[in-house]
């Protein structure tokens, strides 16, 4: 039991770099596929679209993919699938759930070092047709998230 308990906590460091890399490798997977629109921002840009006023300790991937001839339907599931796998690791939550029509938007977040930060927000927008995964690496004010969602929001 001992052993258990030691290598549960040797492991704990290394998942937690794990976790926090999900969106990275999600987006780096999709960035070369046809059919896929991919964006990836970095602190000074991202902290600059956010209005944060300096560059923030994180940066944002946006995937974005319609079903069409280059991208079908078992693409788009299996978009769905990787996004809602990323963010059933420990410690995510939901923070908001908005459902219209078939439109499903969700964001998570994990919460960070202070009641005043999160990390690794996941906003996903699930359509029948077309999925988007905007997710955030890194610190961010929690204050910043209602801007988030109006990010997300822009695509309409």
């Amino acid at each position: 039991m001992k052993k258990l308990l030691l290598m549960l906590l040797l492991a704990t460091p290394a998942l937690a770099v794990a976790q926090t890399q999900n969106i990275t490798s999600l987006y780096k997977s999709y960035s070369d596929r046809k059919g896929v629109t991919t964006i990836m921002m970095g602190p000074e840009m991202l902290g600059s679209s956010l209005r944060a006023g300096k560059p923030l300790e994180s940066s944002m991937f946006i995937i974005s993919a319609e079903r069409s001839l280059s991208f079908g339907a078992d693409d788009l599931r299996k978009l769905r699938e990787q996004a809602a796998k990323m963010v059933s690791a420990p410690g995510y939550k939901v923070i908001m759930d908005v459902k219209d029509d078939d439109e499903i938007v969700r964001i998570y977040a994990r919460d960070g070092a202070s009641k005043d930060e999160l990390r690794d927000v996941t906003i996903i927008i699930s359509e029948a047709d077309e999925v988007t995964v905007i997710g955030i690496s890194g610190k961010i004010p929690a204050d910043m998230v209602g801007r988030l969602s109006s990010v997300a929001d822009q695509d309409d």
